[in-house]
């Protein structure tokens, strides 16, 4: 019987030795795992990850500012710089009152004239004196004026055109300008100066002229002839470009 307690007692001490060693070994093992998990790369782990390649730092680029040099100062020169020319403004066209005569205080002062192959137009046939009355009804013989018309070198007529007339009859002086176009539908394009109400005769002291928009003459001055009988108290003027 003393025998058997012995054994027994053997048996717990070996039982609890081989506990004690287990218990030992499983913290052995969980610290062996700690350290593994917080340093994979720890002695301990029998299969350590592979080692990576060491990482490359780059430089951090720096921004350079581009610089330009200064610019150079041009030498004095002797020539003053250019100005800007103000382009003069064109004279408009005077304000043109059709058909009406006025008084003048003195006769105008002739001007010299040029020869006619100096202007662009010429007279177009001879002045023809034909009754008013055909084209001015409502006046009877109570109308006495100038019309006509300008053709260009293809024979059309020219709008626009300056027509210039001056001169007396009498006491009665004229100094007019009007332009192609604004006169009644007999001389389509045409112009018409008003003399009076009243045919009178005259030789040479009436003129008529054609002007550019400066007032410049483009043809020499016609002097004309007017009749005091109310079969001549219309008298047709025309002019021709001839270059």
């Amino acid at each position: 019987m003393p025998a058997r307690r012995t054994t027994s007692a053997q048996d717990d001490s070996l039982w609890d030795g081989l506990s004690v060693l287990s218990l030992v070994l499983m913290l052995g093992l969980l610290v062996v795992f700690g350290l593994i998990y917080l340093n994979p790369h720890t002695q301990l782990n029998p299969l350590p990850p592979p080692t990576l390649p060491p990482t490359i730092v780059l430089p951090s680029a720096t921004p350079i500012l581009a610089t330009q040099p200064p610019s150079p100062t041009p030498p004095p020169s002797a020539t003053p710089s250019p100005t800007a020319t103000i382009t003069p403004t064109p004279t408009p066209l005077p304000t043109i009152v059709q058909g009406t005569a006025f008084q003048v205080s003195a006769e105008p002062t002739a001007t010299a004239t040029r020869p006619s192959s100096a202007y662009p137009y010429t007279l177009q046939g001879e002045p023809a004196a034909i009754r008013g009355d055909l084209y001015h009804p409502q006046e009877g013989c109570n109308w006495q004026g100038v019309a006509g018309q300008v053709f260009n070198l293809r024979g059309a007529p020219v709008l626009y055109v300056g027509v210039q007339f001056g001169g007396r009859i009498g006491n009665r002086y004229y100094s007019e300008t009007v332009l192609t176009g604004y006169a009644p539908d007999y001389v389509p394009y045409g112009y018409e100066f008003k003399l009076g109400e009243q045919p009178t005769a005259s030789n040479g002291t009436l003129w008529v002229r054609l002007v550019d928009q400066q007032g410049l003459p483009l043809s020499d001055k016609v002097f004309l002839t007017t009749y005091s009988d109310c079969d001549h108290n219309l008298l047709l003027v025309n002019f021709k470009q001839t270059r």
